[in-house]
């Protein structure tokens, strides 16, 4: 009954999550981020200052090279999108939001905190550069990209993403120790996260692990056990459905479970060869060179 930090295994729960809101008719994949929130209708890209420059259309002006936070910022120019960021975008990868490129590096917005929510803070990230051109190439977004989507959840349900996760996926699933932050009678049973420093290990405190009270994170948020995820995963396998408790359609799942970024190339971290992008979930397509 131990509980463990989720981290990135989080996204596939969002992924279930926005399936159900699809096949429900309330967003399509191809719906653009800013049919929801308005503040992504005018996303910009940023580009390098350079020679190639030229030909880079409807450009704003270079902006020199500047310090922020200590940082260096490279000189780079913000260009339009030629497409507007879709959900299918966010779920595959391919919107190049937070995706460790050149946006990445010079982006001035601040991360989310544990007291805002996702409704207060995701709005902000209309003003993030993206790292290239929506849909032209695939690279992680490991803590930021899904967390729009969640927000999009929770504006077409009209609900609060957590709670509809615990109504629509955590109840019938039977996941009982299942959360964004662990209620205090379940702290003992929290894993302790240790990492190796100099060669030596080093256990951070419990309350690394909590979760935050009003941020619900889709990327990176959840803490669960092992049986708990095992019931997730046994939804999968068994088409949507757990027990005789239907969650999603066979269809719904195929949809999550198929590659969706086919001929799209992939770079940075998670970059590998032989694997497909699902909707939130990696698709083995060579396990030989997977």
């Amino acid at each position: 009954d131990a509980i463990f930090r989720m981290a990135s295994s989080t996204k596939a729960v969002l992924g279930v999550a926005a399936m159900i809101a699809v096949e429900e008719g309330l967003m399509s994949p191809n719906d653009p981020v800013s049919k929801y929130i308005p503040e992504f209708a005018d996303m910009k890209v940023a580009v390098p200052v350079g020679p190639a420059d030229g030909k880079v259309k409807s450009a704003s002006k270079a902006k020199p090279k500047s310090k922020s936070k200590g940082k260096e910022i490279p000189a780079h120019r913000l260009v339009p999108v030629d497409t507007p960021v879709t959900i299918h975008h966010l779920l595959t990868h391919t919107s190049g939001l937070r995706s460790g490129g050149l946006g990445s590096k010079v982006d001035q917005v601040e991360p989310a905190t544990a007291d805002q929510t996702l409704a207060e803070y995701i709005p902000k990230l209309g003003k993030v550069p993206l790292d290239f051109q929506p849909g032209t190439q695939r690279a992680y977004s490991p803590i930021t990209g899904l967390d729009v989507v969640a927000r999009i959840i929770e504006i077409v349900t009209e609900t609060p993403f957590n709670e509809f996760l615990q109504e629509r996926v955590f109840n019938p699933l039977e996941m009982n120790n299942t959360y964004f932050r662990v209620p205090g009678e379940k702290q003992s049973k929290l894993v302790v996260i240790t990492s190796s420093i100099k060669g030596k290990t080093n256990k951070k405190p419990k309350k690394a692990i909590q979760g935050s009270p009003r941020y619900f994170s889709a990327s990176a948020g959840l803490s669960s056990s092992a049986e708990d995820y095992l019931h997730f995963q046994q939804m999968l396998l068994d088409d949507g459905e757990f027990f005789g408790r239907r969650v999603l359609s066979p269809e719904s799942v195929k949809m999550m479970s198929s590659n969706q970024a086919a001929n799209v190339p992939i770079y940075g971290l998670k970059a590998r060869k032989g694997i497909g992008a699902g909707y939130t979930v990696s698709v083995t397509l060579d396990p030989k060179v997977a």
